[in-house]
């Protein structure tokens, strides 16, 4: 069962873009990058904390995951919503963090920030990955292949979609004119 994940909520797009652009004491530097980096590739704290340059192949992070033992092949490149190369070489590579200590430092940070429309763990991050490439039109197949998901049924729990996502997607493939 991952009913322990339905209260997970994503972030939102414009959640994602502010935490880009905030100021944050230096003691929190790290919790962020690494926070922005799970929600830019998906990955658990669990499997982050085994990353180091032998990952990174090309475009691609590839990482067989502890949980379930299945190679993920994650983008690894930026666009609008997703700096995984930026914040790998803003970090310094890979510094390691506690999950209990991320979500501490990420939950103080949220609301020294008054982000309160959730609150948000280092699952937060791999929601997020999902929703929004499912959003942004990426087919849910490809997306399972980076979460390492074997089927559908428990990609579905990491998805968060609201009524105005939804919409979103059906416009952003409907033809209008």
């Amino acid at each position: 069962k991952h009913t322990k994940y339905d209260r997970i909520e994503p972030l939102k797009e414009a959640e994602l873009l502010k935490l880009y652009t905030i100021e944050v004491e230096r003691h929190h530097i790290k919790a962020l990058m690494i926070f922005l980096f799970l929600c830019s590739t998906g990955l658990r704290i669990s499997d982050y904390n085994q990353l180091s340059d032998k990952n990174i192949d090309g475009e691609l992070l590839t990482i067989t995951t502890q949980k379930t033992n299945s190679v993920c092949y994650i983008p690894f490149y930026d666009d609008l919503f997703f700096r995984p190369v930026e914040l790998y070489n803003k970090m310094g590579r890979f510094p390691k963090m506690s999950g209990q200590k991320l979500n501490q430092t990420i939950q103080e940070i949220f609301i020294e920030h008054k982000l309160t429309r959730i609150v948000p763990t280092s699952k937060t991050g791999r929601k997020t990955f999902a929703s929004l490439k499912l959003i942004h039109g990426v087919p849910a197949e490809a997306i399972m292949i980076s979460l390492g998901h074997k089927n559908r049924k428990s990609f579905d729990h990491y998805i968060g979609l609201d009524r105005a996502d939804l919409l979103k997607m059906y416009k952003s493939k409907s033809i209008l004119d």
